[in-house]
């Protein structure tokens, strides 16, 4: 099943993220929305994970979501007081993307600038 396929895949991840802490090198991971097909209590067993390597310092991670609460997890539980400043919001108009700082109007209430506009 697809859910299968998509447990082997992380078992497989997790199992290359750990040989690598184990290098001890310093490592950038990307990470694309992991945690889409899973239930709440796994995407929070993926976000206490990515929480755990962070504080190794060995990892720098680019996370990527389209998923406001997984965002906004991940923003608490692996940026808190940075949560702001360091995690981004891609933007796009007709010409073009930007990147925007997720700032308190779009973390705390995203739609009412949405509906603004």
């Amino acid at each position: 099943s697809q859910g299968e396929k998509r447990a082997m895949y992380l078992l497989n991840v997790l199992f290359n993220i750990e040989a690598k802490k184990s290098e001890g090198k310093k490592v950038f991971l990307v990470v694309d929305d992991i945690a889409d097909s899973f239930d709440y209590k796994n995407k929070y067993a993926i976000v206490q994970y990515l929480f755990d390597i962070h504080n190794e310092g060995v990892f720098r991670q680019l996370i990527l979501t389209h998923n406001f609460d997984f965002f906004r997890t991940i923003q608490s539980r692996l940026l808190g007081s940075k949560k702001y400043t360091c995690s981004f919001i891609a933007v796009r108009d007709d010409s073009e993307i930007n990147l925007i700082e997720s700032g308190i109007k779009y973390h705390d209430e995203p739609f009412t600038l949405w509906k603004k506009n």
